[in-house]
């Protein structure tokens, strides 16, 4: 099926291209643009002929006058995108690359139900109402959407197969899935806030709230840390580090599972942070108290998995070479395709 194929297609290179790029739309020649999904061309409007969009005072508002219109208004606004997927496109038939039909179908079919749940809570006809107002129609939307969904599926194909992986690449890949040189760290931690109120437990060590109830806690630096050196000495004196974070924790989000950081990072707190990280040991897995921006931190090693790049590269270079594309790639690869080309009347 051919994309542009009909009166309508001149229509919808002026809304695309603003300007003459779409030469032989409607004269009979092969257009230069022919995805597998054609859009739906429309119907006239109830009452009125082929090809006339409107009636204002008994005189017609035809299709080509709408053209002019749109000429008039965008100019050559939208040459460059026009011309980007163009060379994409031509690109991808050198390459053997094609988007199958069914599989813009069903993203187009995906997409339109994510809108219709998240933005209408699943009312298909109060989308349908906001097209409405905005002068489409639900299939005028699907031919843009379609559209749309098939040069951003094309382009990723494109650039999954030109894609060279690098050593670079690999190991950036490696830091991101095993941490920096390859080691991974599970933590507990339990923080004392010295920003934030916080509310005191009955009898806590440095509370400030009210002894009987626990109330709430505004600390000083020093108070934070006194507070937690008291609270490191009941650790150390035998206190289970789980019922510690339960008790004293200001991380509420941590203190919700065991003050666990499962994924911890370098540059999640401070350099401070990290150094006391790196020092923990399975024979020595609890710190003494760690300043960061967040307060005072005392942190317990759970578990190091250590890992070596060798034992993974090939692994990795699969990933890389076949994980989703950036919007930073489709940027790069529409950079090379225009340098490569000849691109004349911009």
């Amino acid at each position: 099926m051919k994309f542009l194929q009909d009166r309508f297609t001149v229509a919808w290179c002026v809304l695309l291209v603003a300007g003459g790029v779409c030469r032989g739309a409607g004269s009979g020649e092969e257009p230069k643009i022919s995805p597998p999904v054609a859009p739906p061309v429309g119907s006239p409007p109830p009452g009125l002929p082929p090809g006339v969009l409107a009636r204002v005072n008994g005189k017609d508002i035809s299709l080509d006058d709408y053209v002019g219109y749109l000429f008039a208004s965008l100019g050559k606004s939208r040459l460059d995108e026009f011309i980007d997927r163009l060379l994409v496109e031509d690109e991808a038939k050198t390459l053997g690359v094609a988007i199958a039909p069914q599989q813009v179908e069903t993203a187009l079919a995906e997409r339109i139900d994510r809108t219709v749940k998240g933005l209408y809570q699943g009312k298909e006809d109060s989308f349908i109402e906001s097209l409405t107002k905005r002068r489409t129609t639900l299939e005028e939307h699907r031919a843009k959407l379609r559209q749309d969904l098939y040069y951003e599926m094309l382009w990723s194909e494109v650039a999954l197969k030109t894609r060279q992986v690098t050593d670079a690449d690999v190991e950036r890949q490696f830091e991101r899935s095993y941490g920096e040189g390859g080691v991974l760290y599970t933590l507990r931690h339990i923080l004392v806030s010295a920003r934030a109120a916080g509310t005191v437990p009955p009898g806590s060590p440095a509370g400030e709230g009210d002894p009987g109830r626990g109330g709430p806690s505004l600390r000083t630096a020093a108070e934070a840390r006194e507070r937690a050196e008291k609270i490191l000495k009941e650790i150390q004196g035998g206190l289970d580090f789980v019922q510690a974070v339960k008790q004293y924790s200001d991380d509420a989000f941590t203190k919700k599972n065991e003050g666990r950081i499962p994924h911890y990072r370098k540059g999640f707190y401070s350099d401070a942070f990290h150094n006391a990280v790196t020092q923990l040991t399975p024979e020595s897995p609890q710190s003494g108290v760690v300043e960061s921006p967040r307060g005072f931190h005392i942190l317990q090693l759970v578990e190091k998995q250590v890992t070596k790049l060798d034992q993974v590269k090939a692994d990795l270079e699969k990933v890389v070479k076949t994980q989703a594309p950036t919007v930073r790639e489709k940027h790069e690869l529409i950079a090379r395709l225009r340098a490569k080309s000849k691109v004349e009347g911009l």
